[in-house]
């Protein structure tokens, strides 16, 4: 992919492209990142950038690339091989199997949103910021102020715990 890395005009333009392509509003990417409203419209606005790993996140729940959100003129999975030999082959159908076609893919389309979006929520109960966040919880409730070493220790403790209640979908 060539293109200017590193231009917000560019990052926005690419966030709203996959919002559209997805049916989210701002709402649903600010739930989706974790992050907030107002944040999103800044990303949108081209205000400011996205941080890392809410690319990260975008990038897993869209299905694409880093680069893909963050870099210029992303036409070579549109335009590839694999895409135009499926519409050149579409265009010759008789209408009523193009719409079989087209339902057929917005189906695969659906269940592979949905299966983003489960991939993106237990990834997100894996990161560090959720994870120091229930922590911080926890302590604040107890009453007492954790160490570095104590907060590190919590931290791996809670995220094997959860990740054994994921892969035995308990949570």
């Amino acid at each position: 992919m060539s293109g200017s890395l590193g231009n917000k005009e560019v990052m926005a333009k690419n966030i709203e492209k996959y919002m559209k392509r997805f049916g989210l509003d701002r709402y649903q990417l600010a739930e989706i990142t974790g992050s907030s409203y107002f944040t999103v419209t800044a990303w949108l606005k081209a205000r400011t950038y996205p941080r890392i790993d809410k690319i990260e996140i975008m990038a897993r729940y869209f299905n694409i690339s880093k680069a893909e959100l963050v870099e210029e003129n992303n036409t070579a999975e549109e335009n590839s091989p694999l895409i135009e030999k499926t519409v050149s082959t579409m265009k010759q159908l008789n209408q009523p199997r193009q719409e079989k076609v087209f339902n057929f893919t917005t189906e695969q389309l659906n269940e592979q949103v949905e299966e983003s979006k489960v991939s993106v929520l237990d990834d997100y109960r894996l990161s560090d910021e959720y994870l120091l966040e229930q922590i911080s919880k926890a302590s604040a409730y107890g009453g007492g102020e954790l160490n570095d070493n104590d907060k590190e220790f919590f931290k791996r403790l809670l995220r094997n715990t959860l990740k054994d209640k994921i892969e035995k979908g308990e949570i």
